[in-house]
């Protein structure tokens, strides 16, 4: 009979013809069992109760049979003894008198229940789980030897099921190190009972990320169940994995972390919200460093023309809208200066600043228009230009101070030595310096005291007051955040009301743009430099729309002040793009709605592999340092400006953490970051509740896809490129000049010469161009930095390619192949084996110039081990280097020696990327059509 009380048990209704009975009685003919008798029962429940693992359905069974199959009685406090082996599918379970061995004997006679009642039919009730804690939103997947998964669902990892334990062992947030696998374990209890798939879990950890067994064997030893063979066998039966394939990921420390914040809720928040804050807010300490501190709260920020008088470098954070710009054109006013020099980081910005500036500064002229920027006693210039200027000026201006140090990191800094160069010399040579910005952090903070090195000639002040109090709902998250913003965007122009939308997406706005009437207006890359001029009159500009769109790129410069125009603003940020601050600032361009109302969706998830997951600033230090020192220590004769890399100064180094932690932690937190901003910029923060059919009638409703066909662009000579390259560079071109010059870029610069090209591949190459230039582009001059053929300038601080490109010669010569993207190559396993020896051998040098994370590990022996994990390591390099992965050939070859199987299956380079996004078969045409070969020509650039 059933155990009495199971619907509170187990949380579900279940009667007695919901589960089958049979017995099977005969003599095992395998196994431990064999030659001996055997009685085994098959049961099946077909109420669509689901079981995550084996240690729940034996729970299940021996809670529904207490006293056994036949209903023997039992001691008390005794439980019948279930050897369990569940089916993973339903045809292992066949008909019930269907013997599954070959003996006779072994037929399966039903007990309880009859087969009519359990056809597939019944199955058709909804889903029921378990009622035991599940940690995760997972898939169950079947767990291979290595420690990885099976393909399947999301191919997330499988759910692990840890125990809590009754009084957790206390924790000292400040003291847990999220970097430390052996750290973290202390925080994990296995002092408690604890599953098996825990257990194993954990062994798949230590061995990925290379943790001495020792520490492992540690944890183990906690355990009551404590085997000490169990453990060295299961650690050693297993092979490292440090890159998860598609569908099949590696259990590593971030596995770990979320299983030891399962047990200790919010452990790692004070660590995560140290590295947010740290992005956002000032936290040195102001009395130790020397410099002179004030804050008030007012509406407006106070005149500082006597303070910047006794302190030449003046530092202010205020909130957007509290007047900052405009007591700088007053203290300009009264201080009468004989040459000012504005920095910006943005054009837009550059273009607005003349007209806020021009009314004290009437000889103000922007840097695109003055024949001899040199010369200039009154400039506007943005900081990619700022090579350009060559005189000292009595006071500079950093208007946004956070958005131009972080732009020292960007591609588009083309000379950065001479750029790096100029900015130091005009501010250690000016009379007064002022940096202002909404979110001014330790960034600038520390950059000003670098350069300027007495504390005493500084001066932070800080307005607190928020003028904006606004609602922010949260609408879409993950897969669906651009079908949720776009329907909400639908939503609301459609009942009248106008709207601005800012997003980290290009793709997005095309496809919004199709979904609200007109008057519209939508900013991209693509659109012509005449509309772009015009925000710098914003107000006239954006009130001939209802709905406005913009990337984030459009983050300072321009500010629309215009009351009862707009209603409602839109959000959409992604991990993969523009960082939370420069969205943050870009919404912060339109000063007035009418409903305070704000829609936010976000794609949380990072899938790149530029930023790595390290945030602390001292490890940042490490990495920067060791990259300058390996630079210095290697000399190529190819390279004509080694001596100009041959180190890193101080300032910038330091200026090199805090730009990468801030990329890190957007990239790894970026939901947390931008909703940080989203209080720190007065918002209250609410979450909607979309529906399914919301989301479907989106999807149905964006019928353009944006694409710009490739025969629609018209086809220029060289001459024509020249100019129309020139109207691109000096910011008045329009959207034909953007699309010709791509368009000549890609076939006279790009395409791989005596190769027939269709229509539809050069249809795709082009869409490629326009949508991802930027990781195009980089491959491709990674690829010809291999080649020694690349003459672009190349730093550490920015992109640390000529290091790179060595650490990649040296490889491919050990391999025996010319370059990484032959992917014709076939590699011997011999060389192959010894190859991986040398990256094991120089893996931290390899960790440093890559951004590759695993830890220390112990040498292991065994080739076969060696070329695994050797081979992961070189996967992880080419993922983020260029177009191509090594994998072993199609064909495999095996043998023995001394004792156990070898795999001397020989390797080839071809396509990297993922099948399910599509980008293997990307990858693979870049590869066929573009020219990645050092006869190039590369002297032209976009």
């Amino acid at each position: 009979m059933l155990k009495a009380g199971h619907l509170e048990y187990f949380g579900m209704q279940l009667t007695d013809d919901q589960i089958f009975l049979s017995c099977a009685t005969g003599t095992a003919e395998e196994g431990k069992w064999a030659g001996k008798a055997k009685v085994s029962y098959h049961v099946v429940v077909n109420n669509g109760m689901a079981f995550p693992d084996v240690r729940a359905c034996k729970k299940f069974v021996q809670a529904v049979f207490p006293n056994g199959f036949l209903d023997n009685e039992v001691p008390d406090g005794t439980e019948p003894p279930v050897d369990l082996a569940p089916y993973g599918s339903y045809q292992s379970f066949k008909t019930i008198h269907q013997s599954k061995t070959i003996s006779s004997d072994r037929v399966a006679f039903p007990l309880r229940g009859g087969w009519e009642q359990h056809l597939v039919t019944h199955f058709a009730c909804p889903p029921m789980l378990y009622n035991m804690e599940r940690l995760g939103d997972a898939v169950k997947e079947k767990v291979k030897r290595d420690g990885s998964t099976s393909e399947g669902g999301r191919g997330s990892i499988a759910p692990v099921h840890v125990n809590r334990a009754e009084q957790p062992r206390w924790v000292d947030p400040a003291a847990v190190n999220p970097h430390s696998v052996a750290d973290l374990l202390r925080y994990l209890p296995n002092h408690i009972e604890q599953p098996w798939e825990l257990f194993f879990t954990v062994a798949c950890i230590c061995v990925n990320e290379r943790v001495p067994f020792r520490v492992f064997d540690q944890w183990c030893r906690d355990s009551p169940k404590y085997d000490a063979r169990q453990a060295e066998s299961t650690y050693n039966g297993l092979e490292p994995r440090l890159v998860s394939s598609p569908g099949q990921p590696a259990r590593t420390i971030a596995t770990l972390r979320r299983l030891v914040e399962h047990c200790h809720p919010r452990i790692f928040e004070e660590a995560t919200n140290r590295w947010v804050h740290q992005c956002m807010f000032p936290t040195v300490d102001f009395a130790e460093l020397g410099i002179k501190r004030k804050s008030y709260s007012s509406r407006y920020v106070k005149a500082f023309t006597q303070p910047w008088t006794c302190y030449p470098h003046l530092l202010l954070r205020a909130h957007m809208g509290t007047g900052k710009t405009t007591q700088a054109v007053a203290a300009i006013e009264e201080l009468k200066p004989s040459s000012v020099l504005i920095i910006t980081p943005r054009q837009t910005l550059a273009a607005s600043s003349m007209g806020v500036y021009k009314r004290a500064l009437p000889q103000l002229i922007h840097y695109q228009k003055s024949p001899r920027v040199d010369e200039e006693r009154f400039l506007v210039c943005q900081l990619e230009s700022l090579f350009r200027v060559g005189r000292t000026y009595e006071i500079v201006i950093l208007d946004e101070s956070e958005s131009i140090l972080a732009q020292f990191s960007s591609d588009t800094v083309k000379k950065f030595q001479a750029v790096t160069a100029s900015f130091k010399r005009v501010i250690q040579t000016s009379t007064r310096c002022l940096w202002t910005d909404a979110f001014l952090a330790d960034r600038t903070i520390s950059t000003c005291l670098e350069l300027v090195g007495d504390p005493a000639k500084i001066r932070y002040t800080e307005n607190t007051y928020q003028p904006i109090r606004r609602t922010a709902q949260l609408v879409g998250k993950g897969a669906n955040a651009k079908v949720a913003i776009n329907s909400t965007l639908q939503r609301l122009a459609s009942s009248g009301d106008r709207n601005v939308c800012v997003s980290a997406s290009r793709r997005q706005l095309e496809e919004a743009e199709c979904l609200v009437p007109a008057p519209r207006l939508f900013i991209t890359s693509q659109t012509p430099d005449s509309v772009k001029a015009q925000l710098a009159d914003a107000n006239t500009l954006f009130t001939q729309y209802d709905n406005i769109g913009y990337t984030g790129s459009i983050t300072v410069g321009v500010n629309f002040d215009v009351e009862d125009h707009f209603q409602n603003l839109l959000i959409y940020s992604s991990a993969n793009s523009a960082n939370p601050r420069d969205i943050m600032q870009g919404s912060m361009r339109v000063r007035h709605l009418q409903k305070n109302m704000l829609y936010y969706a976000t794609y949380p998830r990072y899938l790149g592999n530029v930023h790595f997951d390290v945030f602390n600033r001292e490890k940042l230090a490490e990495i920067i340092d060791g990259r300058v020192e390996y630079q210095r220590n290697i000399k190529l004769d190819d390279d004509p400006l080694w001596s100009q890399r041959q180190g890193l100064e101080p300032w910038l180094r330091r200026l090199w953490v805090f730009n990468q932690q801030e990329r890190n932690i957007s990239a790894f937190h970026h939901q947390r970051v931008l909703e940080k901003y989203l209080e720190l910029c007065g918002y209250n923060i609410e979450v909607a509740d979309v529906t399914v059919d919301d989301l479907v009638s989106i999807m149905d409703a964006v019928k353009a896809d944006g694409d710009t066909p490739y025969d629609a662009v018209s086809t220029i000579g060289y001459a024509e490129w020249v100019e129309a390259l020139g109207r691109v560079q000096r910011g008045s071109a329009t959207q034909e000049d953007k699309l010709v010059t791509s368009k000549y870029y890609l076939d006279n610069y790009m395409l791989r010469p005596g190769v027939q090209h269709t229509p539809a591949v050069m249809h795709e190459l082009f869409q490629a161009i326009l949508q991802h230039p930027g990781d195009i582009m980089r491959k491709m001059h990674n690829a010809r930095s291999e080649h020694g053929t690349f003459h672009g300038e190349s730093n550490v601080f920015q992109d640390n390619r000529q290091a790179r490109a060595q650490h990649m010669r040296e490889i491919c010569a050990m391999l025996g192949v010319k370059y990484s993207h032959q992917v014709e190559a076939v590699i011997d396993s011999v060389v192959m084996e010894k190859t991986c020896v040398q990256i094991l051998e120089k893996k931290e040098a390899l960790r440093v110039a890559f951004g590759l994370r695993y830890q220390e590990s112990e040498q292991r022996n065994g080739g076969d081990v060696v070329t695994k994990r050797g081979l992961e390591i070189l996967n992880a390099m080419l993922a983020g280097w260029g177009f191509t992965q090594i994998k072993r050939a199609a064909k495999r070859k095996r043998f023995m020696q001394g004792g156990s199987r070898k795999d001397g299956s020989s390797f080839e380079v071809v396509a990297g990327g993922s099948h399910r996004k599509g980008q293997r078969a990307h990858n693979a045409l870049c590869i066929e059509h573009l020219d990645l070969h050092p006869e190039t020509d590369v002297d032209a650039s976009p």
